[in-house]
């Protein structure tokens, strides 16, 4: 499905907003002439508009991505995109603002092999990308648009109510009787035991106090804060049963360290989830009264949070490239259908800090100056896809 940064499946057509050469409305002086345009503006040849018609109403730099398998596109202008699934002429169907909310409007339709577009459609359009360009096919102020109906399940979003993250989860991984990897090491002459439970214990509270200190009107929450040993389950279902409003997002961090029996290995990276996973991320009952919308609409939220992930994982891989320096290798990112990063409905990496049976690593990990350095990456990088994502 070609609805965004080439994620999906199917042939994508790309095509932006035209130039030299484009059919645009221009001002007449003319009385004659204005009432000429106001009166073609009401026939039924303007009752849909074509690909090109569409992206120059809604301005400049629009975009749109089309994948004829799934007859689905997006729109995009800016950091926006408007999803949105094509049916018959005069039938309703859906907006999927920001792969988060849903609305209802006239469907786009397919009629002799060309993509048209209800003008209530663009209409629709133009409010969700705060774009007050005229719209053929229609006059200016002539009449009040109807507002699109709400799909149930979501929650009421204008242009005013932006887009954040309400919850960060970090998940320290093993704990209790899982002590996870371990390494020993002689360390400036003291013998010194890495074990991956405590070592991340110790980094996400570092950062849980770093999150809770510069973002305090958002959830921080831990998976455990002591040496426990809650279940994968227990772990994705704290994630998965925080309440969030439709203009809200979460986002996942598991934390762990790494080991192998080669003992020069070393070095952090950063996982997600394989792109060819489909999780099930949709709740049928919001669509009990659409069912055909309910793989569309989850293989467009499994793209945008697939993305979103990426999106984190490099943030995070960047930012401890930038803490460690020379200190420590740079392993990049890397996808794996971890259990807590699969079956969380939310964007969500796996962080390994570190191999806890490298000596250089271990001192590191298990020293105050390397603990502060590690929990500040962490930060910085969730930081920057925090503001990344509520600027947009």
């Amino acid at each position: 499905m070609a609805v965004r940064n080439g994620v999906g499946t199917g042939l994508a057509l790309s095509l932006h907003r035209g130039g030299k050469g484009v059919a645009t409305l221009r001002p007449y002086k003319t009385p004659t002439l204005i009432l000429t345009i106001l009166l073609c503006l009401t026939m039924p040849v303007f009752a849909q508009m074509t690909i090109q018609q569409t992206l120059d109403a809604i301005g400049p730099g629009a975009t749109m991505s089309w994948d004829p398998l799934l007859r689905t596109g997006a729109f995009n202008a800016g950091p926006d995109t408007a999803a949105f699934i094509t049916g018959d002429p005069g039938e309703m169907s859906y907006i999927l603002v920001n792969y988060r909310q849903v609305y209802s409007a006239p469907s786009p339709y397919l009629e002799n092999n060309q993509l048209y577009f209800p003008t209530d459609f663009v209409s629709n359009l133009q409010r969700i990308f705060g774009r007050q360009n005229m719209v053929p096919g229609t006059i200016p102020q002539a009449q009040s648009q109807a507002p699109s109906q709400q799909v149930p399940g979501t929650t009421e979003g204008t242009n005013e109510e932006a887009f954040h993250i309400s919850a960060i989860i970090i998940d320290p991984g093993h704990g209790g009787k899982d002590p996870g990897a371990k390494g020993k090491h002689s360390i400036e002459g003291k013998t010194v035991e890495a074990v991956e439970k405590n070592i991340v214990l110790e980094v996400s509270l570092r950062l849980e106090k770093l999150l809770k200190a510069a973002y305090p009107g958002k959830k921080i929450l831990m998976t455990r804060r002591d040496d426990s040993f809650p279940s994968l389950e227990e772990r994705v279902d704290i994630a998965n049963n925080v309440p969030i409003a439709g203009n809200e997002a979460i986002i996942y961090i598991s934390v762990h360290a790494n080991a192998s029996l080669n003992e020069k290995a070393n070095g952090f990276e950063v996982w997600y989830l394989r792109s060819d996973y489909k999780r099930n991320l949709v709740n049928p009952d919001d669509y009990a009264d659409r069912p055909e919308l309910i793989p569309i609409m989850n293989d467009m939220l499994d793209a945008e949070f697939n993305n979103e992930s990426d999106v984190i994982a490099r943030s995070i891989l960047s930012r401890y490239a930038e803490e460690m320096k020379d200190s420590m290798q740079n392993r990049g990112i890397k996808e794996e259908d971890w259990f807590v990063v699969r079956n969380s409905r939310m964007p969500a990496v796996l962080v390994e800090l570190g191999f806890v049976t490298n000596q250089d690593d271990a001192r590191i990990m298990t020293g105050e100056e390397g603990l502060n350095k590690m929990a500040k990456a962490l930060y910085n990088g969730i930081g920057d896809f925090i503001k990344n994502f509520e600027t947009q």
